[in-house]
């Protein structure tokens, strides 16, 4: 190509405009294509219009080049927005936390701009005719996003989202609502995300569910859509949710067949957990009064909590508890579910005086379908990574059915409730169950939620001693001349099992500590070389069963 430029005083254009449009022209010789200049929201706008123009598809490309963006640019049906991947620079020991978009493509978003948007505002009544409402056509690629409320936020509540889309390469940084928000998506695919918040902030890749199906089961399900790749999630505050995936339509909205076949990690060490002191006064009432009011702020509708002193007589053993309403001052209402939910009905609240509890944070990991919404017929991916550190719950679950999920890793304490499920049926696969700890429900009368050890294993033991987590789906084998008691309390997680053998001539007892032990025919191991096997029944409760005696 050969570009004759004039430098004339009569004559005094822009080279750099000459340049790009030269550019420009032998791209859209190569097909619908055109380059998004100046750098600044006014020239995506204008390179989107450019296409829009044409009757055809087509592509806005980026320059390597920083775009400064002071208004949202909305998405357009078949043009989709490609930019330069992404230079990072790194600082200290630690790549993955330590980085910042340096090169390439770097849309810098002005503070309160959402920048890529779509059927973005939520609707009071769901249009007629949801397919054609929807985003289609679009793939957004190799773009770092800096700043702003929001990068790309597709659909809203009861507003279609969007179909047949793709997005990869995409780098989010320091938004003070959220990275990446669909909502009423279908047939999308995902791969490649990593976001990084340090703000006080959401933050965080938001999917969401909310149109609602009047015609029955035969209407719209949306979800059907795919990960790839890594999506990496690190946030500070406490605030954060760095993954969610929520049905939240009120009535019969199903986010369905999700499959996840990516690395996914959520990290959040930015806050600890502390304790807080409530007062309580009985006779009827679950309100929770702070003893400091300064602390209202800490306890969000939907925050986590669980009562570390003197529990009040109606918080069932080891739950976790739910903030259910906050009046701003200095009250909450709790509840045994996570938002929204009815509360505590059926419970009587005659407990009084002081209690503490502790709280972190929301989970970093959100899972839920609300009380007229689920999640179902869906693979949550089998290479979860929860870095919630020091977190009351890492991994919150909530009416999500027929569904699996996979964990390498979930840090905590040994003491925290690091998965809770309410009315679910997930079947979890762990790598680490040593130190996780869960609260699953189970109505009615049946563990639906259960985790499975993949590394199971065999256990030689000498003599007798506690049954803990670090035991499920093992082998215990127990060798001894002389009597043995094997104690089980309280594990605090679902679904637990195992198997124990009498190798020697002691002859082994299960001695329950504050658990109920069921059985047919007694706690002993029948002689040597007898095999019990001990289940989880419901809550805090176990069948022995195998060659057992009294």
């Amino acid at each position: 190509m050969t570009l004759d430029i004039n430098y004339t005083t009569t004559n005094p254009r822009k080279v750099d405009q000459l340049l790009e449009d030269a550019v420009e022209t032998a791209m859209i010789a190569q097909g619908n294509v055109t380059l998004a200049y100046p750098y600044t929201s006014e020239g995506i706008q204008a390179a989107v219009d450019r296409i829009v123009a044409s009757g055809k598809p087509g592509t806005v490309v980026y320059a390597a080049e920083p775009y400064a963006v002071t208004a949202s640019v909305p998405l357009v049906d078949g043009v989709s927005h490609l930019g330069v991947f992404p230079k990072l620079s790194f600082s200290g020991d630690i790549p993955d936390v330590n980085w910042t978009p340096t090169g390439g493509t770097i849309i810098n978003i002005a503070a309160g701009v959402e920048f890529l948007v779509y059927n973005h505002i939520d609707l009071v009544n769901q249009v007629v005719g949801l397919g054609e409402a929807s985003l289609t056509g679009v793939q957004i690629k190799n773009m770092a996003f800096m700043g702003g409320k929001g990068a790309i936020k597709i659909g809203a509540y009861r507003s279609m989202g969007p179909t047949y889309c793709k997005f990869s390469d995409l780098y989010f940084f320091n938004q003070t609502d959220y990275h990446f928000h669909v909502e009423n998506f279908q047939h999308c695919e995902f791969s490649n995300f990593h976001g990084k918040n340090q703000l006080a902030s959401t933050g965080g890749f938001h999917y969401y569910m909310s149109v609602e199906d009047p015609a029955g089961p035969n209407g719209l399900l949306p979800g059907n859509s795919h990960w790839t790749g890594e999506h990496y999630s690190w946030c500070s505050s406490r605030f954060a949710k760095n993954f969610v995936f929520f049905a939240r339509g009120a009535t019969d909205c199903q986010m369905n067949e999700l499959a996840i076949n990516a690395r996914m990690q959520a990290n959040r060490y930015g806050d600890v957990a502390e304790d807080v002191v409530f007062n309580l006064v009985g006779g009827g009432s679950p309100n929770l009064v702070l003893a400091a009011p300064s602390n209202i702020t800490k306890f969000p509708v939907g925050m986590p909590f669980v009562f570390t002193s003197g529990t009040p007589n109606w918080v069932p053993a080891r739950s976790v508890m739910w903030v259910n309403s906050n009046n701003g001052v200095d009250t909450i209402t709790v509840s045994l579910e996570p938002e929204p939910s009815s509360g505590y009905a059926g419970f009587g609240f005659t407990s009084s005086g002081a209690y503490t509890v502790k709280v972190s944070g929301f989970p970093a990991v959100i899972v839920h379908g609300n009380n007229g919404s689920l999640i179902i017929n869906s693979d949550m991916g089998d290479n979860w990574d929860v870095e919630a550190n020091d977190n009351v719950v890492a991994i919150s679950l909530k009416r999500v059915f027929a569904s699996t999920m996979g964990l390498h890793e979930v840090m905590g304490s040994a003491t925290d409730t690091l998965i809770t499920s309410r009315n679910s049926s997930v079947n979890i696969s762990c790598r680490t169950p040593a130190h996780v700890t869960t609260d699953f429900d189970d109505s009615p009368n049946n563990i639906r939620t259960k985790i499975t050890n993949k590394n199971g294993g065999y256990r030689y033991l000498s003599a007798g001693g506690a049954i803990d987590r670090s035991y499920h789906q093992c082998k215990i084998f127990v060798e001894n001349a002389g009597a043995q008691n094997m104690t089980i309390t309280d594990l605090k997680m679902g679904g637990f099992e195992c198997e124990i053998f009498q190798g020697g001539v002691g002859q082994l007892t299960l001695v329950p500590t504050g658990t109920t032990l069921r059985s047919r025919n007694g706690l002993k191991t029948g002689g040597q070389y007898a095999r019990m096997k001990l289940d989880q029944y419901k809550r805090n409760e176990y069948i022995v069963s195998g060659d057992t005696a009294v």
